[in-house]
């Protein structure tokens, strides 16, 4: 679909989700044309079949329904404070409900804002800037796992991380625990005509590298792109729930 809108014209929006080889689905995503822009969410649940799904699905659509009804409009704080407070909506009910203990979310939120990426982060999944101009991909969010944790301390290199048996830890997410920290930002470039924004779970990064992903998205239109990516993670052995979204300033 395509966006027009007062803050920015000709954003095409194509969204995908995979259950890949799992037997259920506890990604989830969402995105809405708000008042501040374009606002995208994907979300990664864990906790168990019903606590993962409920988790990720608690998640975005609070950040959503916060961002419906925006009580300021300084963008960065508006992503950390719809962030925490669904941090504390989904431990509170987790708390109340046994089946759902230990129900968390990974969570990555982009707006679009007069051609302006404000974005944030909790757990490992990304955000990706892709510019067709230079024919380049930068990931503008920083996991918060083990592994880059082991990254940042020299301890391996990026090669060992793609197979590392910890690749799957994560040192934090939504609903985990009462006190998270989130990472936000505004990235320093706006955003030009065929440029796109990626928001994915690791379903799709653990499986394709970053040049396959630039690749599809220029190439491609935004729907089309994410169906490519997520049947390409799946064909090349995708074991995780797998889901991409794409925003491109067509």
């Amino acid at each position: 679909m395509s966006i027009h809108s007062k803050m920015q014209t000709n954003i095409e929006i194509g969204s995908n989700t995979h259950v890949g080889r799992r037997n259920d689905n506890q990604d989830f995503y969402t995105f809405m044309e708000c008042e501040d822009g374009l606002l995208l969410v994907v979300c990664d649940g864990m906790g168990g079949v019903s606590g993962g799904s409920r988790a990720s699905w608690l998640c975005a659509n609070h950040i959503k329904n916060y961002f419906e009804d925006p009580i300021h409009h300084d963008i960065k704080n508006m992503l950390v404070e719809s962030i925490i407070q669904a941090n504390t909506l989904i431990y509170n009910e987790a708390q109340d409900n046994p089946s759902l203990s230990g129900m968390g979310t990974t969570c990555v939120v982009a707006v679009i804002s007069d051609y302006m990426i404000y974005y944030a982060n909790v757990g490992d999944s990304r955000i990706y800037f892709i510019r067709r101009s230079t024919n380049e991909i930068k990931q503008i969010t920083k996991d918060h796992s083990r592994v880059q944790e082991l990254l940042d301390e020299g301890k391996i290199t990026k090669e060992e991380a793609i197979n590392h048996p910890e690749r799957n830890v994560i040192t934090q997410s939504v609903g985990d625990y009462l006190d998270i920290i989130v990472d936000v930002g505004l990235l320093d470039k706006k955003l030009m005509q065929g440029d796109a924004v990626l928001l994915c779970t690791d379903g799709l990064t653990g499986v394709l590298d970053d040049e396959t992903i630039k690749n599809v998205v220029i190439e491609n239109s935004p729907q089309y792109a994410c169906n490519i990516l997520t049947k390409l993670a799946y064909d090349l052995g995708g074991s995780d729930n797998i889901t991409v979204q794409i925003a491109k300033y067509i």
